[in-house]
């Protein structure tokens, strides 16, 4: 696969999803890492079986569904259970993205592999670019609060444990500002036409 690999990362709540619909609006395959390992914890009998021995039976609802609000408790307040989930779910969503890319047409320009965590674990160097979503805290604690059934507090615990959007910027080749003020569709356009340059 020989076209440029792109990440794009932001903290939880900075709007990256929205922004990878309007990349997918511009043809642009979008891998989301995140909905890709929610995906493979409820269907990968090993990842389930060794997230129930590693957090218990709690970490899955009746339905089968990932319980998304008791895993959140557990692993946002505390490193070392952070590390042990990332420890199951991180290989396999790898594993889902390079059989992902067998299956891109060969005319593809480029690619975004998004996910919440690409600087902190690394992964952004096997990436040719980098997009880094910016956006104020209060929104990013709005936003959240909008769509999960989580506190105010367990959203500041989660921003906590992942890098500032200015430590971040320091490994951006573009970045986007997601507020209420700037527009983020001339910013996607501008990135992707300085993408296709390349």
């Amino acid at each position: 696969m020989n076209c440029i690999k792109v990440g794009i990362t932001g903290g939880i709540g900075s709007g990256k999803s929205t922004i990878c619909k309007i990349f997918s609006c511009l043809n642009v395959p979008v891998f989301s890492s995140d909905i890709v390992s929610k995906s493979i914890l409820e269907s990968d009998k090993i990842a389930r079986q060794q997230i129930k021995i590693a957090f218990g039976d709690n970490s899955y609802l009746e339905s089968g569904l990932i319980n998304k609000k008791y895993l959140g408790e557990l692993v946002f307040s505390n490193k070392e259970k952070l590390k042990v989930l990332e420890s199951i779910s991180h290989p396999a969503v790898n594993r889902a993205f390079q059989q992902w890319l067998i299956e891109i047409p060969e005319n593809t320009n480029y690619i975004l592999k998004e996910a919440a965590i690409l600087i902190e674990t690394s992964k952004y160097k096997e990436l040719d670019k980098l997009i880094v979503v910016t956006s104020p805290i209060s929104l990013r604690i709005e936003r959240v609060l909008k769509r999960e059934n989580i506190s105010e507090q367990q959203i500041i615990d989660r921003i906590k444990m992942q890098l500032s959007d200015e430590e971040k910027l320091k490994f951006a080749d573009y970045s986007i500002t997601n507020d209420v003020k700037s527009r983020i569709i001339d910013q996607v356009i501008r990135i992707h036409h300085s993408i296709l340059e390349l």
